[in-house]
């Protein structure tokens, strides 16, 4: 009975070989095919069950104990069979593929060698010859598996290093520009014109910059028209909120009106939310910035932050806002 289920078994196994070979040159004879709403894509369809079958025959001879008498028992007969796996894809892969170096042409016919390396296993008599066949087989295809995820890794890595390295030099090139583009400005242009370079990574130039823009006897009549103009009147609230050297009451009237502007739209805006959208958040984070220097600065612009603390109060995530704003008006209620 023992022999009868181990004939079935090989008769089992051998069959597995012939159907994963049949894959394989199937796979090989659609080489050249474009067929399916994706081009090859019904090559990859023939890939999957080659590699299924040839996984299942490779794992079948590790459960029998074909592979005992390799060093380091059944965990390293698992490490050769991940290997394999890896060495059976790479090679469906390329037997469907334009082979261009000598070592896709081996590939391609990689599977091949390990199929007959899996004929030997499962007919062979257990022998020296065998053995060395087996080894010379599927134990250095198993190791190949491992050696193409080493160097796919590597690949990886190198391509991730590759981006960031792409990234930083973008980014110098752009900072290179843009302190170009602030030195060709001089020191005489609109003042909206330094908005852009406020944050400039050069802090030689931010500097500068900032001098330029505090330095402008028109500043505070510059600043009250912008905060009228919805294009230039984000940039405004940041350098109020941020840079200004000391905001007072000369901006609090056209402050005001931006302060309401801007209520009025984000309440037009966050409807039906119990939280308020990133956006309204940092736009209302500068209102409020700036709005608590110009009236720590003499500007009485209460009614304002009390419109917009009763506002905020209906969202979850506005916390951080609402005392900003608490830190401020009772203060301005002792006056």
């Amino acid at each position: 009975m023992a022999s009868g289920n181990f004939s079935v078994r090989t008769v089992l196994l051998n069959a597995g070989i012939v159907l994963a070979g049949g894959g394989l040159a199937l796979i090989g004879s659609v080489r050249h095919a474009h067929w399916g709403p994706e081009g090859p894509v019904g090559a990859w369809l023939l890939l999957v069950p080659y590699v299924l079958i040839a996984a299942a025959v490779t794992a079948t001879l590790i459960a029998r104990g074909t592979f005992s008498w390799v060093p380091g028992g059944r965990w390293a007969c698992i490490l050769i069979w991940l290997g394999l796996l890896v060495a059976f894809m790479v090679s469906g892969y390329y037997a469907m593929s334009d082979p261009g170096t000598r070592f896709e042409q081996f590939a391609a016919l990689s599977g091949w060698l390990l199929l007959a390396g899996c004929l030997v296993a499962v007919n062979a008599d257990p022998s020296f010859a065998a053995k060395a066949a087996i080894v010379a087989t599927l134990g250095v295809g198993g190791a190949a598996g491992w050696l193409q995820v080493a160097i796919w890794f590597i690949d990886h890595v190198e391509e991730k290093n590759q981006i960031a390295e792409s990234r930083i030099a973008n980014e110098r090139e752009f900072q290179e520009g843009l302190d170009a583009e602030f030195r060709a400005l001089g020191k005489e242009a609109p003042l909206w014109r330094y908005f852009g370079y406020m944050y400039i990574s050069n802090e030689d130039l931010r500097r500068e910059c900032l001098a330029i823009m505090a330095g402008r006897a028109d500043r505070d009549v510059q600043l009250a028209e912008y905060l009228g103009s919805e294009m230039l009147a984000p940039g405004a609230t940041r350098y109020i909120g941020e840079f200004h050297p000391a905001p007072g009451p000369a901006l609090a009237s056209a402050f005001a009106r931006r302060s309401e502007l801007v209520l009025a739209q984000i309440s037009e805006f966050e409807t039906g939310s119990d939280q308020i959208s990133d956006r309204s958040y940092d736009d209302i984070r500068d209102i409020i910035r700036a709005e608590t220097r110009i009236h720590n600065g003499g500007g009485d612009l209460a009614a304002q932050m009390e419109a917009l603390r009763s506002y905020l109060k209906r969202f979850k995530n506005t916390a951080e806002l609402v005392a900003e704003i608490d830190q401020t008006l009772p203060r301005a209620k002792t006056r």
